[in-house]
């Protein structure tokens, strides 16, 4: 970067003339006569020029942090519009790993673009906070940046009110390698889990069809309240709601010890900032399972339902029950902690039936879990702690971070769904 320097002469301006009077003085008087005329044509212009600025080259580059900050910045901008030419100059397109990840840019953009339209969705504002913990030069051209991440989308339905807002967060850890560039850097690698990618079938995911009937009916509780006498909770709701089959309430968390409020409090507190009283396993396979273990038994600050099979907080290390997505997930269904009410795809668990007028995804509240299967394999759980403005459940987890996010965004039309309730 260049930098201007301000230099003055020997002189200041107001003490240039005297200057001048001080050296003619000295001037052998055969040559005065021509020297005298050239001095003074010199002398009007230093006389009253401003100091001189003089151009001093000065070795630095911009700070890779800043420029960091403003491409996060952008790129989340991109996804309320959808357009991606804003991110290309970013990224060094001549090195593989740069295309690469300008590429899964392209994919996030184009699946969250279908994904809002599908559900009815206008993404109205996007907030980026940003730390970086670590920054590594790498030889004279390159740098490797630690990056901790959160955007906040705010986003509102096609027909609601005038100012009527909901707002989910993404928390995103990278690992990234700049490139010098003209003063400047460029993206090369970009590494890190990406909720709005979740999925685990691979590139080109592409998120489920609506329900038959209109959109907007099918999400509104309101409307749903007319066409069943039924009334679901509002989206501020934390707790109290319909009860499952049986007749048992699923609100209050008394009867076996759950107690959801903590449990969706637990959630929201340690959404992106994970609890130091636990083993953290988020470079060791994914750390889901354990947030989701943390939130139901945590004696502490969570739901405190008794996980007998484990003495909380583990501190070195876990059974496979508390860490493993499909082994928690078939402790709490054995155990009788938890029941499956459904497990299918998109359309199938938000379909309304004779048994579940709303669909049965509307049956679950707030502490309960939704679990995402892959070609066989459930590989992802995560915990409702709310619903927006529409009655739309919302979650949070840990890899990826997910706060107060629409339940099945990240997911693809082939994801199953497993609709899991905590017994009271």
């Amino acid at each position: 970067m260049q930098e201007l320097l301000q230099t003055k002469g020997t002189f200041p301006n107001l003490e240039r003339s005297s200057a001048l009077i001080w050296l003619i003085a000295r001037i052998p008087g055969k040559h005065m006569a021509a020297i005298v005329a050239t001095l003074l044509s010199i002398a009007l212009a230093w006389a009253f020029s401003p100091p001189v600025a003089v151009q001093v080259a000065k070795t630095s580059f911009a700070d890779p942090k800043l420029w960091l900050k403003t491409a996060m910045e952008v790129r989340a901008n991109a996804l309320l519009t959808g357009d991606p030419s804003p991110l290309s100059r970013f990224y060094d397109q001549g090195a593989l790993h740069g295309k690469w990840a300008l590429e899964h840019e392209f994919r996030r953009l184009n699946y969250v673009k279908s994904w809002a339209s599908k559900r009815g969705i206008r993404l109205t504002r996007a907030k980026v906070a940003l730390q970086i913990p670590s920054v590594e030069p790498e030889g004279g051209d390159t740098v490797w940046l630690y990056l901790k991440l959160a955007t906040t989308l705010e986003y509102s339905y096609e027909g609601d009110p005038p100012g009527t807002t909901n707002a989910f967060r993404i928390g995103t850890r990278h690992s990234i390698q700049l490139v010098r560039d003209k003063g400047s850097w460029l993206i090369r690698r970009d590494w890190y889990t990406d909720p709005l990618d979740e999925d685990a079938l691979g590139m080109g995911i592409k998120p489920a069809d609506p329900p038959a009937e209109s959109l907007v009916e099918n999400l509104s509780p309101q409307a749903h309240a007319r066409k069943t006498n039924q009334t679901r909770p509002s989206a501020k709701d934390t707790g109290q709601g319909a009860r499952p089959e049986g007749g048992q309430s699923a609100s209050t968390g008394d009867t076996r010890g759950y107690n959801r409020r903590a449990a969706v409090a637990y959630a929201k507190k340690y959404w992106h900032e994970y609890n130091s009283r636990y083993k953290n396993y988020l470079n060791l396979g994914g750390d889901c399972a354990n947030f989701v273990s943390q939130v139901l038994g945590d004696p502490r600050e969570g739901g405190g339902l008794p996980m007998d099979y484990e003495q909380p907080p583990p501190r070195k290390g876990t059974t496979s029950t508390w860490a493993l997505t499909d082994s928690l997930a078939d402790l709490l269904l054995s155990s009788g902690k938890a029941r499956r009410l459904m497990r299918g795809i998109y359309a199938r668990v938000v379909e309304p039936t004779p048994e579940y007028p709303l669909g049965a995804v509307q049956q679950l509240e707030p502490g309960d879990l939704i679990g995402y299967e892959e070609a066989g394999i459930l590989e992802h759980l995560a915990v409702i702690v709310g619903r927006d403005s529409r009655g739309y459940l919302l979650v949070n987890s840990h890899t990826a971070d997910r706060y107060l996010a629409p339940w099945d965004l990240g997911w693809d039309r082939q994801t199953v769904f497993w609709l899991m309730q905590i017994v009271d």
